[in-house]
């Protein structure tokens, strides 16, 4: 288990709390139901917001599971500073479209995306199918849907 692994239960327990603000403004909490066991957990996460679009990078997602639950679509609860909210997500497969969109909007306002992901990234072209294919190796991304179900 990395480092980062073990600080989770803290940072959930700080981003639950009025003082989240420590930890930056692009964390979040995901509460998702696990299909498999039926058990409710929290996890943190890094996020992008794209309009009613949430996008979440799952950096070692080898290691990383939750993410597993949205290769189908699938309802989890976010909270993003403070707000809770409902949200289907999905995890779009790594050779699509949607995951390289999703990718470029995410990837495109951080720095050391070179050294972070092993991509060098063209803000404006977004991701070749060669870099999403490098980036899936260790990489998956699950985008959650904030548009309430009743909007038409």
């Amino acid at each position: 288990m990395e480092f980062a692994d073990k600080l989770e239960p803290f940072k959930t327990a700080l981003l639950q709390s009025p003082v989240h603000r420590l930890l930056g403004n692009r964390k979040m909490l995901i509460t998702i139901k696990d299909r498999e066991t039926d058990r409710v957990y929290t996890v943190p996460a890094q996020y992008h917001e794209v309009d009613a679009l949430v996008i979440v990078l799952v950096r070692n997602a080898q290691k990383r599971t939750w993410w597993q639950n949205f290769t189908q679509p699938g309802y989890a609860s976010i909270t993003i500073r403070g707000w809770r909210t409902s949200a289907q997500g999905f995890a779009p497969a790594p050779d699509s479209a949607i995951f390289r969109e999703a990718a470029r909007h995410a990837l495109g306002g951080r720095r050391f995306i070179k050294s972070t992901f092993g991509i060098r990234l063209n803000r404006d072209a977004g991701l070749t199918p060669e870099q999403a294919s490098k980036l899936a190796e260790t990489t998956r991304i699950v985008v959650f849907d904030r548009t309430p179900q009743n909007a038409g």
